[in-house]
């Protein structure tokens, strides 16, 4: 019985090995890379007059100006800036995001949706900033360093730059 078992152990080792000695050609097979998607949005033209919104915008409040800094808005309505415990506010640095995902989730899922705004109309800049409040501020925000997105929106090339959205 053993000799038996012996016979078939070396037959099955012959039949799974022999698969693996068999002589292939120098043919190499080209895989074709994957397409990935490239953000071509980093090409765009840079827009002063956008980033020049962001940066009004906190000049606006620095001097407490409701109306103009309700004036840099997509949507017209009067906004609460807490003006009555913010002592300053100044912008340290503004960065413009150039990533096509972002300005096109604003436009397919954010207020660029509700505003029909094409994704050649949006901008989106990163800004970070230090604000100091009274003692007797009671707000989400603390005195300190903090960062916020703008989302910038124009309804066509011939229009203003205003902001259409902002937030963490």
């Amino acid at each position: 019985m053993n000799g038996v078992m012996v016979v078939c152990f070396m037959l099955a080792f012959c039949f799974v090995f022999s698969g693996c000695t068999k002589e292939t050609g120098t043919e190499v097979v080209k895989k074709e890379p994957e397409k990935v998607e490239t953000d071509t949005s980093e090409n765009e033209p840079a827009e002063p007059a956008a980033q020049k919104v962001v940066e009004d915008y906190f000049i606006y409040i620095h001097a407490k100006n409701q109306e103009k800094a309700d004036s840099l808005f997509y949507q017209k309505s009067k906004h609460d800036y807490g003006f009555s415990t913010l002592e300053e506010i100044k912008l340290l640095s503004i960065k413009e995001n150039k990533s096509k995902n972002i300005r096109k989730s604003f436009v397919t899922r954010g207020m660029g949706q509700v505003y029909g705004t094409r994704i050649e109309n949006v901008r989106i800049y990163e800004a970070e900033y230090e604000v100091k409040y009274t003692a007797n501020h009671h707000g989400p925000l603390d005195s300190g360093e903090h960062w916020i997105m703008f989302s910038v929106v124009r309804d066509n090339e011939g229009s203003p730059w205003l902001i259409g959205d902002l937030g963490q």
